[in-house]
């Protein structure tokens, strides 16, 4: 484990670290596994319900593709929460530094990435959107303007 320690701010006293090394007992396992189908069977309901009370046969997509962006961005968290430890004075064994060096390169790896056919729509997206309302943007920001 690394050598950040909790300490207990009252005391000045280090908080012993959990073992995390041992497995979990057979009964904790199971409660555990249970509780986490049950939530996720709770979710996956309220969602249903949710979005089949819209009307909307799209609004499940857009709930996918919303939680799809937000693991995104949890990737994106996750990677600079890595970048900045040694900063933070986080102190790591080289096997801990070599894991997390690695962790980082796959997260930045799937997020830090714009293929060039998202560059080039996005580029003609912009410049067809321009020609076509550019007289609406010229009015909008002479108006503005007293």
């Amino acid at each position: 484990m690394s050598e950040l320690a909790l300490h207990d701010a009252s005391v000045g006293v280090p908080v012993a670290k959990p073992n995390l090394d041992q497995k979990p007992h057979v009964s904790v396992a199971l409660v555990f596994i249970l509780l986490l189908v049950s939530g996720i069977g709770y979710a996956a309901y309220g969602i249903l319900t949710d979005t089949s009370s819209v009307g909307e046969p799209l609004a499940l997509t857009a709930l996918i593709l919303l939680g799809i962006a937000l693991m995104i961005a949890n990737m994106y968290l996750v990677s600079d929460a890595i970048r900045l430890l040694p900063e933070a004075g986080a102190k790591f064994d080289a096997t801990e530094t070599a894991s997390l060096k690695e962790y980082r390169g796959n997260l930045d790896a799937g997020t830090r990435f714009i293929p060039t056919w998202v560059k080039v729509s996005v580029a003609i997206a912009l410049g067809l959107g321009t020609m076509i309302g550019w007289k609406r943007i010229v009015v909008t920001v002479g108006e503005a303007r007293p």
